[in-house]
Parts: structure tokens; C-alpha cells; sequence
């Protein structure tokens, strides 16, 4: 007794087969009504301009029904905190899909929940897709440099981050002599071909990457052998060594690229950018072999990034410059994007995701930062209270301030809401949307005889009964097949007679 939905049975193990005798009686509880709109998909552009961000949505919706249908009328609304801003008509054939694009709209400030809907059918569920519009997140950055050509080596590393957007970075760029123990409350610090690290700064941003921070190493004109003491070796792969001159031959390339890392993962797909273009006139060397943890190469062999991670954070080494003294990389179009990454990756930048999965076990903690605000950071690592989650059908969840890690699995589809433990309905709060997965939604159903012919010899079959027989054991099957065992012996004895006959008149011939 089953729906004989298709879908159910795609991919199952074709060698299943009833004993012998069972009847297999179908018995279809598929509706004659298969047709079905859902949502499968939905993308976001987020840009600000002029202060104020703006949203562009489109969805993607997909139609099953019989082949022979009439083409379904039906319309698509855009609704942002419970205001339907936009809706606008689509026309569908049979087993078709479409993408609707909507106009851009203004976001709302803060935290903003969005819906995009299909109007209902025989299967509403698949007719609703949730997203989260969550603020504007920024990574602080500190560059620090030291010497002469500080103003020319940091003006493309400002020029760039200044750009960024999703996350916006904010910069702040100084002499290293000026460091104070209290500027290291950042996400990323770039050191930016300093000629010297002393002993104690080395110890200060060991312990930064150490409990989270981000390091990005350059290493340039400036450095040396000589310029960083034995207490930098933990934020080094290996031994500084010397420089490596490519003027000669017109500059060396990048020659490999780890496209699995989020530092080049972005420039992965067909016209995303090409590094093959820069030109790299000199670099650095490592005075060991270094192997792990290298994401770029010059055609030479010499690692161009090395990640390491160290604690809670990681390290970013670069072997050349981030200006265009010793590389033309700066005046290519992807060194924007390239530092963009660079630094994400070394903040270990993760954006929240706008919606999730039914089924999915979330990680609440990430969400601590939206739901804190207002509160200190020792607050929120520490979590000394409990969290209370609302769910799409309104049942209350405590995360108590025990549990080490605040897991949640997400069971419903609609919108979860996350707060702090004894604030009311005002304070500031999270939402996480919950989808479902649209698999299930075509409803193409199979034929049941298919499944009975699947399981059963088609040969053999009971008189009188409402299914097929599997009538004979597989012992009686393979006793009817047992004269090929003939047919291949003979075979075999008509080739080597053939050899032999063809050897003897070979013979004979010459």
C-alpha cells in the first residue's frame, strides 16, 4: 500500500526479489492529481548606495505535472516583515521551470524577515521560501608597517579594503614602534614588510592568533634573515631565507592556485579572474622545503601564501610585496577580491546564512553576536544565561546555560526566534528561517506494475490472483541455463581447431 511515488523508488536496489510463491498484491493511493508549483530555489543581491542597502530577489519555480497539461496561470509575492512589497504574474507549461526576478527594494534597518510565495495549490507547503536579511557585518583590520616607503606600500591595501562590502572593512593603519598592547582588539592584523619583530612583539601577536586573531605576514623588500628573532618561528613555516630575482627572465607567475581554499575559491569558476597576468620580479624563499599549508606556488616552486594555523587562529604568510615594488599584482583586476579574501580568511569571516534546511542541527552560538547586542564580549563567550527559542508553531525551547555548545535542531519550516532568557517581546532578538527540502515535490507517479515486474519473474504467475507468482527458486532458473555450458565448451574446441589447422597449413606453405 503506497502513493507509488516515482521519487521513492529512484535509486533502490534493482537485485531485491520476493521468495518464491509470495503474491504481490498493489495497492495505489496516488491522487490522479499530480500537478505541483514549488519554490526550489532563491537568490539575494545585497548593495548599498548612498547609506541605504537595497535587496534584489529572484526564485526559481518549478512546475511537474502530466505531459499533456495546460499551461498554469499563478502569481508570486515578495514580502519583507510582513509586507507584501511586490507581486508579480508567471505562466508555466507542464515540466517546466522558471526564474521571476523582482525589482530592488530598500532594506529595512537591522534585522529584516522575508518571505517569497506561490499562491496555494494541492501541496502549499513547497509554496513558501524564508530568508533572513541580517545587518551588515565589518572586520576591523590594523596594517602595521615601518620605514620610508610606508605611504606607497600601504596605499593599494587601504584602496582595496576600503571597497569592501559584505563584510565593509575598517582600517587602520600605523607605525609598529607605535603598538600598544590595546590595538590588538581586532580581527586581522596585517604586518606589512616590517624590517624587525622584537622578541616581546612577537610574543603579543602569538598570543593575538592564539585565542582567535588573524595575521597576515608580508614579507617583503624590508624583511630578511635577520629581521625577526627565534620567537617568531611559531607565525613562520619555515626559516626566512633570501630573495629571489626574476627580473632577468621578465618576472615569474603564479603557477598553482588551491582553489579549495576560500582565499581562491572565488576565482574558481570560467571569468572569475586570472592571476596569470601578474608578474613577480622578486620574492622570498624559505631556507626548508615547505609543503603543508602552501595555497599559492610561483612557477619556480616557491610557495607564494602559506596558511598556518596556530590556536584559535591562523597565519597568513605572503612572500612578496602588496604594492607594486617588487610585483604588478596591484594593478591587476583581482587583487581587489584577492585581499578581500585574504583577509576573510585570516578572520576566519564566515557570513551567516540567510536560510536553512529542515533537518539541519544548528549551531547557535554563531548567532550569540546578533542576540548579545549591547552586552561584552566576556558575556557572550561565557554564556552565563539561558537562551529561549520560539519555533514556527510557537513551542518554547530553553538552552540552558549549562550546555556547552547551544545546538538546535531545526524541525519546522518557518521562523525561529533566539533571545536571552527573562527579556521581553522588545529586546533584541535573532531569527534563523527554516525550509523545506523541495525534493519531495515531484509527485510523478510510477507505474505499479512497473515495481511488480521489478520484483518478480515476469515468466511465471499464479492463476486467479491479483499479482504475479515467483513461482521457480533461483536453483530451477540456473538448471535451465546449464546448457551454455555446452555451447561455450564447444566453442572453445572449435577455436583451437582452428589454431591448429591454421599452423599446419602455414607450415606447409613455406
Amino acid at each position: 500500500m503506497t502513493d507509488f511515488q516515482r521519487l521513492g523508488f529512484e535509486g533502490e536496489d534493482d537485485d531485491v526479489w520476493l521468495p518464491a510463491g509470495t503474491v504481490l498484491t498493489p495497492v495505489d493511493l496516488s491522487s490522479a492529481e499530480t500537478d505541483n508549483l514549488s519554490l526550489t530555489s532563491v537568490g539575494l543581491e545585497r548593495d548599498e548606495a548612498s547609506g541605504r542597502e537595497r535587496l534584489t530577489a529572484s526564485a526559481r519555480v518549478t512546475r511537474k505535472a502530466p505531459a499533456d497539461g495546460a499551461p498554469l496561470a499563478s502569481r508570486i509575492s515578495l514580502v519583507i516583515d510582513g509586507r507584501a512589497l511586490q507581486t508579480k504574474p508567471l505562466l508555466l507549461a507542464p515540466n517546466t521551470s522558471a526564474t521571476i526576478g523582482f525589482d530592488p527594494v530598500t532594506v529595512p534597518a537591522g534585522e529584516a524577515r522575508g518571505t517569497i510565495r506561490l499562491e496555494e495549490d494541492a501541496l502549499p507547503s513547497d509554496n513558501v521560501y524564508h530568508f533572513v536579511l541580517s545587518p551588515g557585518q565589518a572586520l576591523s583590520v590594523l596594517n602595521l608597517e615601518e620605514g620610508a616607503r610606508r605611504i606607497r606600500r600601504s596605499f593599494y591595501v587601504e584602496r582595496a579594503l576600503e571597497i569592501g562590502d559584505r563584510p565593509s572593512f575598517r582600517t587602520e593603519s600605523k607605525m609598529l614602534s607605535q603598538l600598544r598592547a590595546s590595538d590588538l582588539s581586532t580581527d586581522v592584523v596585517i604586518l606589512n614588510d616590517v624590517p624587525s619583530l622584537g622578541e616581546a612583539q612577537a610574543k603579543l601577536f602569538s598570543e593575538f592568533v592564539e585565542k582567535g586573531g588573524g595575521l597576515v605576514l608580508v614579507l617583503g623588500e624590508a624583511s630578511s634573515r635577520n629581521s625577526f628573532t627565534e620567537a617568531v618561528g611559531p607565525l613562520l613555516p619555515a626559516a626566512l631565507g633570501g630573495v629571489v630575482d626574476r627580473a632577468r627572465d621578465w618576472g615569474g607567475t603564479l603557477s598553482y592556485l588551491d582553489y579549495g581554499s576560500p582565499v581562491f575559491e572565488v576565482f574558481n569558476a570560467p571569468h572569475s579572474g586570472d592571476f596569470s597576468g601578474a608578474k613577480f620580479f622578486r620574492y622570498r624563499a624559505f631556507d626548508s622545503h615547505v609543503s603543508d599549508g602552501v595555497l599559492a606556488r610561483f612557477d619556480d616552486g616557491v610557495p607564494a601564501l602559506v596558511e598556518r594555523r596556530l590556536g584559535s587562529g591562523r597565519v597568513l604568510v605572503w612572500t612578496s610585496t602588496l604594492d607594486t615594488f617588487w610585483n604588478d599584482l596591484a594593478r591587476q583586476p583581482v587583487f581587489l577580491p584577492f585581499m578581500h579574501q585574504l583577509v576573510k580568511e585570516a578572520a576566519s569571516y564566515a557570513e551567516a546564512s540567510s536560510w536553512h534546511t529542515v533537518g539541519e542541527v544548528l549551531d547557535v552560538d554563531r548567532y550569540l553576536a546578533m542576540v548579545l547586542e549591547g552586552e561584552s564580549e566576556d558575556d557572550a563567550s561565557g554564556r552565563s544565561f539561558d537562551l529561549v527559542i520560539t519555533s514556527p508553531s510557537s513551542r518554547k525551547i530553553i538552552l540552558p546555560r549549562t550546555e556547552a555548545r547551544a545546538l538546535l535542531p531545526l524541525e519546522e519550516q518557518g521562523f525561529y526566534d533566539i533571545r536571552r532568557a527573562g527579556t521581553g517581546a522588545g529586546a533584541s532578538s535573532s531569527s534563523v528561517a527554516v525550509n523545506l527540502d523541495t525534493a519531495e515535490s515531484d509527485l510523478s507517479p510510477l507505474d505499479p506494475e512497473e515495481l511488480v515486474a521489478s520484483v518478480t519473474f515476469r515468466e511465471t504467475g499464479a492463476p486467479g490472483s491479483g499479482g504475479a507468482v515467483l513461482g521457480d527458486s533461483r536453483e530451477a532458473q540456473e538448471g535451465r541455463q546449464g546448457y551454455w555450458w555446452f555451447l561455450l565448451s564447444g566453442a572453445l574446441l572449435l577455436l583451437a581447431s582452428e589454431t591448429l589447422l591454421s599452423n599446419r597449413l602455414s607450415m606447409a606453405g613455406r
